[in-house]
């Protein structure tokens, strides 16, 4: 199964294959570039294990990111709660790498897809 959209000049991809579900990233903008970069190099410091983890990066470019898909669940109850809160703490503890810096009018509109997309932005939202 496949199911690809876009969000103006961003893409995005779910797929199967022969060893998982994939979830893919791509962006034809170049300030965007930066971004994933920087995402990939967090993962890589963050890892795919623990109460702080993220999904791991397969393969990347300057313009695009695959990543296994991971099913999200409700984040409801206090063991989710415990769960984020032991995330929270241990990311306190990492070196990030420094994010990219972004003026005022893209950290905008960034904001506003956000609040236009499908994710949703309530309690009961998935972790």
């Amino acid at each position: 199964m496949q199911r690809a959209w876009r969000e103006h000049l961003r893409g995005y991809l779910f797929a199967d294959s022969a060893e998982g579900r994939l979830f893919g990233r791509w962006s034809d903008d170049p300030a965007d570039q930066p971004t994933l970069a920087h995402e990939a190099a967090v993962r890589g410091v963050v890892g795919t294990d623990g109460p702080l983890r993220a999904p791991a990066v397969l393969e990347s470019s300057a313009a695009w990111l695959l990543e296994e898909a991971i099913d999200s669940e409700p984040c409801r109850g206090p063991e989710r709660v415990d769960a984020v809160a032991s995330a929270a703490e241990q990311i306190a503890q990492l070196e990030l790498p420094p994010a990219p810096r972004r003026d005022r009018a893209v950290s905008m509109r960034t904001r506003m897809r956000i609040v236009r997309s499908p994710l949703p932005l309530r309690e009961d939202a998935p972790c």
